[in-house]
């Protein structure tokens, strides 16, 4: 279940990652210690609407646990003053087409596959992966219902960590651009060494 998470209007004109903290505050509180610092993900913004973090809670050495409605890794989207946390990978991906403006132009498809794979890789974030997106490897073809866009976001292969996260994005005609319908994924990434 994904909740919309309000916040006051004074907290609504602060920067998104001041609007997360807030929001941390006051649902988890201080009980926890040190709460996460949420990383902003650029590259959206104005297709959105707003603004993506990433929040994720320590996994290792020792894991600090995850209060719901949050996991261990998750991505909030804050627009106007409202946090949205999405705590799945599939969760992210039902919501993902809804938060974009439509129509997306053509120009724009490479730019919406490229933040989508940032986003959805921090599902996969533990803490020790570096992922790369390249652009080299992102395509847009034709299809007879619209665009299909290819891209990979690809682990170092250091310490064991291995395999990359493919995504193929659907687009279909919508007035004077596309609008994105379909999401498929396929994570083959695999961790190295972790600490005890």
């Amino acid at each position: 279940m994904i909740l919309a998470l309000v916040l006051c209007s004074a907290l609504g004109q602060g920067k998104p990652a001041a609007v997360v903290d807030a929001w941390l505050t006051s649902h988890i509180g201080t009980t926890m210690g040190k709460l996460p610092e949420p990383t902003e993900i650029h590259g959206l913004e104005r297709l959105a609407g707003g603004s993506f973090l990433a929040v994720h809670f320590r996994e290792y050495p020792l894991a600090q646990a995850s209060p719901a409605p949050l996991s261990s890794r998750n991505i909030v989207f804050v627009s106007k003053g409202v946090a949205t946390p999405y705590s799945s990978r599939k969760a992210f991906d039902d919501a993902f087409p809804s938060l974009l403006s439509a129509p997306i132009s053509r120009n724009q498809i490479l730019t919406v596959l490229h933040g989508y794979l940032d986003l959805s890789k921090e599902f996969s974030q533990d803490g020790y992966y570096r992922f790369f997106v390249a652009l080299p490897r992102m395509s847009v073809t034709q299809t007879d219902a619209g665009l299909e866009a290819r891209g990979a976001a690809t682990v170092e292969q250091k310490g064991g960590n291995r395999g990359e996260l493919d995504a193929t994005l659907d687009f279909t005609k919508s007035g004077d651009g596309y609008k994105l319908d379909k999401i498929t994924e396929q994570d083959t990434i695999r961790p190295g060494i972790r600490p005890l």
